[in-house]
């Protein structure tokens, strides 16, 4: 318990600015002592209590970011081994192919299987984009023959 206090107590080193490290250690003192309130605290210091909040969790997220960085972070996992593959990577192509992108699933909203319907399996089907991109064209090429008469 006393090693797991006086490494909660080193946290303190990550933060940097001295307004956000002493109102981060008051908010912790109050909270573990009866009596004690970190409003009342605020008001001692001549800040307002917003401010003391606000100041105490930026130095928790400068504690968290430090933490969450850390080099030894899942150091002792064994569940991962080589390079992880998530869709955020699947965009990218690789110079070793392991598996087929069908295989994978839809990756990214590029991908044609994207424009499936999740209910049926058939194709998407886009013959009416065609038809009016061809009207278009037959509309304009009128304009043109009308404006040139």
């Amino acid at each position: 318990m006393i090693s797991q206090t006086e490494e909660a107590v080193s946290w303190l080193a990550y933060v940097e600015r001295e307004d956000e490290r002493s109102a981060l250690a008051a908010w912790c003192r109050c909270a573990a002592t009866k009596g004690l309130h970190f409003k009342a605290w605020c008001r001692k210091q001549g800040s307002n209590p917003k401010t003391g909040r606000a100041r105490k969790n930026r130095a928790l997220m400068a504690v968290y970011s430090s933490l969450a960085r850390s080099d030894m972070q899942n150091n002792e996992s064994k569940l991962i081994e080589g390079f992880l593959r998530s869709p955020a990577s699947g965009q990218i192509d690789t110079n070793i192919a392991d598996e087929p992108d069908e295989a994978r699933g839809v990756l990214t909203w590029r991908s044609d299987a994207a424009f499936t319907s999740i209910i049926t399996d058939k194709p998407a089907d886009f013959s009416w984009a065609q038809k009016r991109w061809e009207r278009r064209k037959q509309k304009q090429a009128a304009k043109r023959k009308q404006e040139a008469a």
